[in-house]
């Protein structure tokens, strides 16, 4: 067809390399604006938030994610303790259920990273925080990552569930 003529013209197929060229030097240069402010105010907002609540369950849905989130807080804060809880690993994944289990009266400081691995099927009611560091496309993730400390047998008289205040760009449909 008409739209494959640039694979048999040299002059066409040149015309489209530089067009392609074109594009991806625009995309590194508008990649080369964005900042890191967006996940550093979700570190930020996390430790602000151990001041008044003692185990903070934080979701997002990309693993990266949780890990840069880790390194931000862990360079401002090494006295506040924080794991990853990504599914993959199982020591990680049963230490957080192990800590936010109701009733462990445990005195540090602590935030767990959770991909939606840990969103199903598992109790975390000693948190008193969740905080939604990503807004999923589907409702019901929400009501999987909220249902993780909201039990009938918890023990908070109430939970604190914190949204994303983000652009169109990243909110819901």
């Amino acid at each position: 067809g008409q739209e494959h003529q640039w694979l048999y013209d040299e002059v066409l197929y040149k015309s489209a390399c530089e067009h392609e060229i074109h594009l991806y030097q625009k995309i590194g240069a508008l990649a080369e604006q964005l900042s890191g402010k967006r996940e550093q105010n979700k570190a930020d907002t996390l430790v602000s938030n151990t001041k008044t609540h003692k185990k903070i369950l934080a979701f997002d849905s990309t693993v990266i994610t949780l890990d840069y989130l880790q390194k931000l807080i862990h360079a401002k804060h090494p006295d506040i303790k924080t794991i990853v809880a990504a599914g993959h690993n199982t020591r990680d994944r049963n230490q957080v259920m192990q800590l936010f289990a109701l009733g462990n009266q445990t005195e540090e400081k602590l935030i767990a990273l959770c991909s939606d691995a840990m969103s199903e099927g598992i109790n975390l009611q000693d948190a008193s925080c969740l905080l939604l560091l990503d807004m999923p496309s589907v409702l019901r993730i929400i009501e999987q990552r909220i249902g993780r400390l909201e039990r009938m047998d918890c023990e908070h008289k109430e939970i604190t569930v914190l949204w994303p205040d983000d652009s169109d760009a990243f909110s819901l449909n």
